[in-house]
């Protein structure tokens, strides 16, 4: 078998991190016989591991790294490792798929397929290759129940080929207890207009002005992103913006903030909240997508197409000790039913089906 994670870049977005967890994994943990591809971009996630000589190394141009001929590159570079093996390959992201020869593969959701008008480079391949790759796949699996309903509905994918194995969350993310909270709200997260920044800021805005909340927003992101958001200035002004933080950085992030926001349109499943709650840090989220599923009853769910209903739901949490507290043992305990260690069994068991 053919594992190919050449998604990981050098730095972990969502699927790299997903790619990257199962792979270090399968390279310390499995003794079934394959090949890990990843580009040489991701070599620095892998130095400490021991590989047996079962990781290969594709080139750095196919890195997530640069972007979009990052991505057309690493899709080309997939059909043709397909075209010309007579092995099954393992593709863990749904942008590396084939309609040629024996493949597994992972979606994570389909964002592009919800929402078009966010994601026009996109739409031409979930709409004409996607589906011949699926229909053409061993075995899906997808990171939820909703977006397994969704694959099913878009694509007519029998539900006797699609697997559903839930994400993990990393051993750094973990509670201290008695780090002291600086009280400010905490946005993490990949920035698209599918995570709902207008709205977010929005309801920023009307915490403070309506609720006469003193309370600061760190964001993980890019200030200029936001920029063109049509806030007041001095309110714009209390933003703190963070970039390239790392998972050291993150940690910190959670444990100290008040509460973790997330009102996304949709998430297929959504690790920030999840982290967070492994931190000890209440969350606000959306109840859109797969989120609630993966949630339960650890979070307090907002609308995320009305402001106010954001704004209320950030304003309860940090004004309400109890119910803070009460999340913030929902959450330990949720988040407790979420490890790599898991995922990677469950992923093992199915590939394990598929070896000649």
């Amino acid at each position: 078998m053919i594992i190919n994670a050449t998604c990981i870049g050098s730095r972990l977005t969502g699927l790299g991190r997903y790619s990257f967890s199962l792979s270090r994994r399968f390279l310390s943990g499995w003794d079934r016989p394959f090949r890990l591809y990843i580009n040489e971009k991701a070599k620095i996630h892998f130095e400490d591991v021991k590989t047996d000589g079962r990781l290969r190394l594709a080139s750095g141009a196919l890195s997530p790294d640069f972007g979009f001929r990052g991505h057309l590159l690493r899709l080309m570079w997939t059909n043709i490792l397909l075209r010309k093996s007579n092995e099954v390959v393992f593709n863990m992201s749904q942008l590396e798929a084939s309609a040629l020869g024996r493949q597994i593969l992972a979606v994570h959701d389909l964002i592009p397929v919800l929402f078009p008008e966010f994601h026009k480079k996109q739409v031409p391949y979930f709409k004409y290759l996607l589906p011949a790759a699926l229909r053409k796949s061993l075995k899906v699996i997808t990171v939820s129940n909703d977006s397994k309903r969704l694959i099913m509905e878009n694509f007519r994918v029998p539900e006797s080929r699609i697997a559903v194995i839930y994400n993990g969350i990393d051993e750094k993310f973990s509670y201290v207890p008695g780090c002291k909270t600086e009280g400010y709200i905490l946005f993490v997260g990949r920035l698209s207009p599918t995570k709902n920044p207008e709205r977010l800021l929005k309801a920023y805005e009307l915490l403070i002005k309506k609720y006469g909340v003193d309370a600061g927003l760190r964001i993980t992101g890019k200030r200029q992103y936001f920029r063109k958001i049509p806030i007041g200035e001095n309110i714009f002004n209390r933003i703190v913006f963070l970039e390239n933080v790392s998972d050291g950085q993150l940690t910190d992030l959670y444990r100290k903030a008040a509460l973790l926001v997330q009102p996304s349109l949709y998430e297929g499943f959504g690790l920030p909240p999840l982290e967070a709650m492994a931190c000890g840090c209440p969350t606000v989220v959306s109840g859109a997508g797969g989120m609630r599923e993966i949630y339960g009853d650890a979070s307090l769910y907002v609308d995320p197409l009305d402001i106010e209903s954001i704004a209320e739901g950030m304003y309860e949490v940090l004004t309400d000790e109890e119910k803070r507290k009460d999340l913030i043992k929902r959450g330990l305990s949720r988040s407790g039913q979420f490890g790599w260690d898991i995922s990677a069994r469950e992923h093992m068991k199915i590939l394990g089906e598929y070896f000649d």
